[in-house]
């Protein structure tokens, strides 16, 4: 339970600078696009708290496809590389809450500080992502 909250502190930590700038729409189409997937993390993860029945690795494996889909088409490489890095991590989270402990284990919170650094990176190029 700890895991989730700082997760979704970290996909949801308010960034100094904003998405913006010359690189065109399809910057900001892939910004909007990563952003609304991270945002339904936070959405899954509460309506699956309220069942008992939480499946985090697919909410988080959903999660990176999207993202990695929309980062895919972005022009901007550094776009494109931090929706990525979001992705892998994401997609590592999802292999952690594979196992046998339902915490993860320590590979959760590799995963999780993984996630923390791509966040902070996604952020730098896209901007905040707000709930």
């Amino acid at each position: 339970m700890r895991l989730r909250s700082v997760l979704l502190a970290v996909v949801l930590l308010p960034a100094a600078v904003a998405c913006g700038g010359g690189d065109g729409v399809d910057k900001q189409a892939s910004c909007n696009q990563m952003k609304d997937a991270i945002k339904s993390i936070a959405t899954l993860q509460a309506e699956e708290n309220g069942t008992g029945e939480a499946d985090f690795t697919k909410i988080y494996a959903d999660a990176a496809a999207k993202i990695r889909t929309a980062a895919g088409s972005a022009e901007d490489d550094s776009v494109k590389t931090a929706g990525t890095q979001v992705a892998d991590a994401l997609d590592q989270l999802a292999k952690a809450h594979k196992s046998d402990d339902p915490t993860g284990g320590p590979e959760a919170l590799e995963a999780s500080g993984k996630l923390a650094t791509a966040a902070g990176t996604f952020e730098q190029h896209c901007g905040p992502v707000e709930s």
